[in-house]
Formats: structure tokens, C-alpha cells, sequence
């Protein structure tokens, strides 16, 4: 008689939520041996009440170190089902004002993300290779951060940079509006307007970008 041998597969789902107040953190215990004896408990008992229709492995805080406010309300959840995320963003909006979609769809997506790129035309392929979309749920810079980019070659009133941009060093006529548009191209990575319908999405979309053009200039100098 041939034995039988049954496999079971337990798959886990992680991804991240945004849960600003700690009272609504998922709490998992677990015994001494570290298998999970208690169901998540909140101050909230219909959100109980869903979390524990699921199994939930983990909780924990993702940018533990991190100074900003913003980042330290970011958690990483595990837990046995993608649903639950549609379903606390769906249900529990204003607890968790950010989860992640579990059909993969980034909560913050430009309307000009993967759009034909107005310098090289392909699409951008780059920012799925570094994970922009993701990053972009939990920041997309800010005017407060200013970026030096030396370079030469910009077309200071295109109308991807015209806002997001200022050119600060030994500016000449030989370096604008040039047929060579590498360094526009640069600086559109960088800080290209972003969800305006046209052109393509920056990295980090709404930092401000001040350019030293010249290859033998410091734009740091004028950043201090």
C-alpha cells in the first residue's frame, strides 16, 4: 500500500498601511514558543470584528528610525488574505486613510505615470525598476527640498521644468535651449511636473531643483 503524504501551504500577504493613531495598530500576542495564541484587538469593534474574520501573523512599524512624522505611521501588515486591504480601505477610510490595493494599484498614481517620454520616447520602465510608485504613497517630496543638478544643455522654459526649476550658475546662451537637451533630461528625472496630463512623471515631483550649468561649476555653493 503506497503512503500518502498531504503538503499544506500556508501563504502569507504583506503590505503597508498608514494607521496614524497607535490605539488602531494591530496587536498580535503570541506564547513562549511564539505561535500567535490572540486575535488582533483595536479600540474599534467593528474593525475588530473584521480583522478577526482574517488571520493576522504580524504587525509592525516600518520606519521605526525615521524623524518624520509622516514615516512613522507607516506598518507593515501579514496577514493570510490580500482582501483585507480592500476591505479596510473600503470600510475604514478614516482609520486607515492609506493601504495598499490588493490588486497592485499604487494609491498615488500620476495621471502622466508611463506616458511616452517626451526626451527618449519609451516609456518609464526606471521608475518601476526603483519602485517610484510605492514610494510615492508615502512621499513625493517638497518644495523645502532643494536638489543641485550640474549640468549642461537645459531648456530653462519647457514646460515640464518651467516651475520646478531655477538656473542659478554661470548661465550662458551656449547651454540653453540647446539641440542636446541632456541636461533638461536630467533634471526632468528629478523634478519633472507631475499629474499635469502631459510629459512624463518625476521621481520626486514636488522638490524644487536649482542647476549650476557648466561642467566646471558648484550649484552647492549656492545651496548652503
Amino acid at each position: 500500500m503506497k503512503k500518502m503524504f498531504l503538503l499544506s501551504l500556508f501563504i502569507t500577504s504583506l503590505y503597508y498601511a498608514q494607521i496614524p493613531d497607535v490605539n488602531n495598530v494591530l496587536v498580535v500576542t503570541h506564547n513562549i514558543n511564539e505561535t500567535r495564541k490572540a486575535y488582533c484587538k483595536t479600540t474599534n469593534s467593528s474593525l475588530n470584528k473584521l480583522i478577526n474574520s482574517y488571520k493576522i501573523y504580524n504587525c509592525k512599524k516600518v520606519f521605526s528610525k525615521s524623524k518624520r512624522s509622516s514615516l512613522q505611521n507607516i506598518y507593515l501588515i501579514e496577514c493570510n488574505d490580500l482582501k483585507l486591504m480592500n476591505d479596510l480601505n473600503d470600510k475604514f477610510k478614516h482609520i486607515y486613510p492609506a493601504v495598499e490595493n490588493a490588486n497592485g494599484i499604487p494609491l498615488t498614481t500620476p495621471n502622466d505615470y508611463s506616458n511616452t517620454r517626451i526626451f527618449t520616447g519609451a516609456d518609464q520602465a526606471e521608475l518601476r525598476y526603483i519602485r517610484a510608485p510605492e514610494a510615492w504613497n508615502l512621499s513625493t517630496g517638497s518644495s523645502n527640498i532643494k536638489i543641485g543638478i550640474t549640468d549642461t544643455n537645459f531648456s530653462p522654459n519647457h514646460e515640464e521644468l518651467v516651475n520646478s526649476m531655477s538656473l542659478e550658475v554661470n548661465v550662458s546662451a551656449n547651454n540653453l535651449n540647446s539641440s542636446n537637451q541632456h541636461g533638461s533630461m536630467v533634471a526632468a528625472l528629478v523634478v519633472a511636473e507631475t499629474n499635469n496630463g502631459i510629459g512624463i512623471s518625476s521621481i520626486g515631483y514636488n522638490s524644487f531643483a536649482y542647476i549650476g550649468v557648466g561642467t566646471n561649476t558648484s550649484v552647492l555653493d549656492q545651496l548652503s
